[in-house]
């Protein structure tokens, strides 16, 4: 897959991002929020994510992993380390 040029989904600045073939969504890589997984559920809800997530990025960033953005009905958002074994 190449990348394509898009908004982040988080801060809305110029960005790109990647299909992912394993879980649904997108890798995005944007050069204020760095490189993250976003579902495809989460996407249809990050207009209400705002900034609030920036803290937990950075953190999993800080220890080695890309972190992957998900949400359900029952847990809401959910923040965790990305399988990176597939893109």
């Amino acid at each position: 897959m190449r990348p394509e040029p898009a908004n982040c989904s988080l801060c809305k600045s110029a960005a790109e991002r990647m299909r992912k073939r394993g879980p649904a969504g997108f890798v995005y890589t944007c050069p204020a929020c760095g490189s993250f997984e976003m579902g495809n559920a989460a996407l249809r809800q990050a207009a209400s994510l705002g900034g609030a997530l920036q803290a937990d990025l950075r953190r999993l960033r800080q220890y080695g992993y890309r972190p992957r953005i998900d949400f359900n009905s029952r847990d809401g958002m959910r923040i965790s380390p990305a399988d990176t074994s597939r893109n």
